[in-house]
């Protein structure tokens, strides 16, 4: 598929080809990604959910309104909790709920402290694991520690190493005093009792980023890894809030199928299979090749 390779650069500045060329390339990473999960859910014996997430993301429109960046709508959607393009989709509609609330508070003069509480690493990954670590949360945040604090966003996130599953919480707490590591260590030690590592850093962070950290893919590596972790986290809450930060979702728009083809002027339909051609004359177009 020729992608108007001739009309693209009058429409387009070189550094907006390149965002959309770097864009299609991280897609097409997420293709192989899903279809690596979908081979592992048909050795599961869940075809259902490896048809749902192999098709997913497969129609797209590329929406062209200079100088703003090129605009990727999806027209089909697994909404499967370890689907890459799904978790981006969450990620990014909690992110544009979560980030005005939280700058506001900044802007007021709230302090904000980003904590990462760690536990021990666990060879086996289930709800109840999962259960016991938010207990730990929630009794950590009745003590004294954050008697000040008026809000807090809590992600779970769960990396695999080669033997085991390392989950941990990541944290933005408003308002309060700065709370130190020593004291955070000791309270998270007494009500784990397998951990001690805990990291309180400056508020430079995004809160994009950090939603991401609940939803993103872990490195998972087999059918067993993918069987632990979606039995896990499927209709789980992996993000939690207190505060002005309670009851927050994600309220994800659908685009109707029917106007797959009904694209405004500078709108260009493509199918997954035309991916490598489309990067193709884009490097053709930067002079990449």
């Amino acid at each position: 598929m020729n992608i108007a390779k001739k009309k693209l650069p009058d429409i387009l500045g070189s550094r907006s080809l390149q965002a959309m060329r770097n864009r299609l390339q991280t897609i097409k990473k997420n293709y192989e990604t899903a279809q690596f999960l979908a081979d592992l859910f048909i050795s599961l014996g869940r075809p259902d959910l490896a048809k749902r997430i192999a098709n997913c993301y497969r129609r797209l429109r590329l929406e062209i309104f200079p100088p703003n960046p090129v605009s990727i709508i999806s027209f089909e959607h697994c909404e499967i909790r370890v689907c890459p393009f799904c978790s981006y989709r969450w990620a990014s509609q909690l992110a544009k709920k979560y980030e005005p609330l939280i700058d506001r508070k900044a802007r007021q003069g709230q302090m904000l402290q980003f904590i990462t509480l760690t536990v021990a690493d666990i060879l086996i990954l289930d709800r109840a694991v999962l259960d016991e670590i938010w207990a730990c949360w929630v009794n950590l945040r009745r003590q004294k520690l954050f008697k000040e604090v008026v809000a807090t966003l809590a992600c779970l996130e769960i990396k695999r190493n080669e033997i085991n599953w390392h989950p941990h919480l990541h944290l933005i707490l408003i308002g309060g005093k700065k709370i130190s590591e020593d004291a955070l260590s000791i309270s998270w030690y007494k009500l784990t009792g397998n951990s001690y590592i805990v990291k309180n850093r400056p508020a430079g962070f995004s809160i994009f980023n950090l939603i991401t950290y609940s939803l993103k893919i872990t490195e998972i590596q087999n059918a067993e890894d993918l069987r632990q972790l979606y039995s896990s986290i499927d209709n789980y809450r992996l993000l939690r809030g207190t505060g002005k930060l309670w009851g927050i979702k994600a309220s994800v728009s659908r685009v109707p199928a029917e106007s797959f083809n009904n694209g405004p002027m500078n709108s260009f339909n493509i199918d997954a299979t035309d991916l490598d051609e489309i990067i193709h004359n884009l490097d053709v177009l930067l002079g990449g090749i």
